[in-house]
């Protein structure tokens, strides 16, 4: 499924500053790829590997609009070394001074598995160093009503030398639908707690690299057992990427 990164990459400002703009008024386009090497995937506490993958990413934006697709390739060995998940993303930003707001829609493809989508929407509120996120999710293959939200404190602190460096801390929640079908637990409540630490670098051309740890606690017993895991789960990932942007004038 979706990885953590991703969410905060769809939901954070770019890391990449603008390419030259052309004179006028116009279209604004960007673009961007992304490779990344992690530790093991856990997707929402629940490890999703046993070793270490690679996340490659890459999408297109036409105004506020995102069109990206992220996979994920098992690197552990033996028969299972490929593409265990490919999501195709479509989402929308919309931006009121410190608030953004980014609905959209994930297809989840899991080769051998099946298929899932979700529909969700991702809020921050960042009016300085310190801000806050909320980002939540539902289900909607099959009309299952699965409901998912993670929501917590984000800080975001620029270095010198084109450095950044952020930190977060939040909690999930889940209903009984989204348990039953990933944990088959019939409940409501807590699913994990979570901190994030990284380090970035981002230059004037629109290349960044990154390295982002996550740890998330699995504080509720019964998702343990569900999943076989202790509580501590922990993932670190390395990235490297390139993004740009220009606005492209109809000429008359």
């Amino acid at each position: 499924m979706l990885g953590p990164a991703l969410f905060v990459l769809l939901s954070s400002p770019l890391l990449a500053q603008d390419l030259p703009a052309l004179p006028g008024q116009g279209t604004s386009f960007s673009a961007g790829a992304e490779l990344g090497a992690a530790s093991r995937y856990v997707w929402r506490g629940m490890p999703a590997s046993q070793g270490p993958t690679l996340q490659p990413a890459a999408w297109l934006g036409i105004e506020n609009v995102t069109i990206m697709a992220w996979g994920n390739i098992d690197l552990d060995s033996g028969a299972s070394r490929a593409l265990s998940e490919l999501d195709l993303i479509v989402s929308v930003s919309q931006a009121w001074e410190d608030l953004t707001f980014e609905p959209g829609l994930i297809a989840y493809v899991l080769p051998g598995v099946g298929s899932t989508a979700e529909a969700f929407g991702n809020f921050s509120w960042q009016p300085g160093p310190v801000g806050l996120y909320s980002n939540h999710a539902v289900d909607f293959w099959d009309a299952r009503p699965g409901w998912w939200s993670e929501s917590g404190a984000l800080v975001s602190v620029d270095l010198p030398a084109q450095l950044w460096v952020d930190a977060g801390a939040g909690i999930s929640l889940a209903n009984n639908a989204y348990n039953e079908y990933y944990l088959s637990l019939d409940r409501f409540g807590s699913q994990y707690a979570c901190a994030t630490l990284g380090l970035g670098w981002a230059h004037s051309s629109g290349l960044y690299a990154g390295v982002d740890g996550r740890l998330d606690l699995l504080t509720q017993q019964p998702v343990r057992d569900a999943l076989g895991v202790d509580m501590v789960q922990g993932s670190a990932l390395l990235e490297v990427g390139w993004e740009g942007s220009r606005v492209w004038v109809r000429q008359p």
